[in-house]
């Protein structure tokens, strides 16, 4: 009963979510990966983690062709990693639309299990290497460079012949356990299962969290406009608590004509488009949120 539960708020947050994208995804499995979690973010599900994955940088051979002219297995793959992360970024900023920025609570980065070697090992392609670049993405992460690019010299490198590590990457797990999910110092260690060599955070890669000032108590409300309707409104509510709200429009007596909205909602004013297209005539538009009922009358108009 409690898996059938859970997998129906996943399926009815995504299929609430997706009509709100407006990313242009590739086809490919790793940008298909970040527009399911798109639509799981815009849908209201209250998951803290999404992993994606995409495999097959591990090439070795002809990352690039022999021409040199950037194209090959590996400039493909970063481009699929960079377009899929691109769309995402877009769609998480075109969300702020319709409620509290959605947009300054989503921060992604990427991981790798192994860096590069920075020569060629004369099949158009590197080896494994010791050090490799992570990119962490969001309107709460300062842009910049952390580390000292001019210290990636390539006739500076290790006994192996690989790049000097300069940032341990337990520190960007460090930052975001502390700066991001507010963990204590102590506990993103214990975390981290306490290793004697663990490093610190990078204390400015994340934004401060914004002050949040004193307002007046937020009072259940909803209205559409314009009313009467033609084939489109904007419906307008405030929530007064974090709660699971569905707002429904039914015939008058009582039969359920179109889902508009079935999701986790922060507390907040939001506007949500209305596009419908039954008969002309009143109906009833219902809002539940939590424990808290309220509805209003509607008009269609053709």
């Amino acid at each position: 009963e409690m898996s059938n539960t859970y997998a129906s708020r996943v399926t009815s947050a995504y299929a609430t979510g997706k009509k709100l994208l407006t990313g242009n995804y590739g086809n490919d499995g790793f940008s298909q990966q970040m527009a399911s979690v798109a639509a799981l973010i815009a849908g209201g599900l209250n998951t803290s983690v999404y992993v994606v994955g995409t495999g097959g940088f591990d090439t070795h051979v002809q990352q690039v062709t022999p021409d040199g002219t950037g194209s090959g297995a590996h400039t493909n793959l970063l481009g699929q990693v960079a377009d899929g992360i691109a769309q995402f970024q877009s769609d998480m900023i075109q969300l702020d639309q319709y409620g509290p920025k959605i947009s300054d609570r989503v921060v992604g980065f990427t991981v790798s299990e192994f860096g590069r070697r920075p020569h060629d090992n004369n099949s158009n392609g590197t080896d494994h290497g010791a050090a490799s670049v992570q990119f962490a993405f969001g309107t709460q992460i300062n842009g910049g460079v952390f580390g000292d690019p001019p210290k990636l010299d390539v006739n500076d490198l290790d006994s192996n012949g690989d790049l000097k590590v300069q940032i341990d990457f337990r520190s960007v797990y460090l930052t975001l356990l502390t700066d991001w999910f507010g963990m204590t110092l102590t506990d993103a260690q214990a975390v981290l299962e306490n290793q004697n060599t663990l490093p610190n955070p990078i204390g400015a890669l994340i934004k401060p969290a914004a002050g949040v000032s004193p307002t007046a108590p937020i009072s259940l409300s909803l209205s559409v406009y314009p009313n009467p309707m033609a084939s489109s409104a904007n419906v307008s509510l405030s929530l007064p608590n974090n709660a699971y709200t569905e707002i429904e429009l039914s015939s008058m007596d009582g039969k359920n004509v179109q889902q508009i909205l079935a999701r986790t909602m922060p507390a907040g004013s939001y506007t949500i488009p209305l596009t419908t297209d039954v008969p002309s005539g009143a109906y009833l538009l219902s809002l539940r949120s939590g424990s808290d009922r309220m509805a209003r009358v509607i008009e269609v108009i053709r």
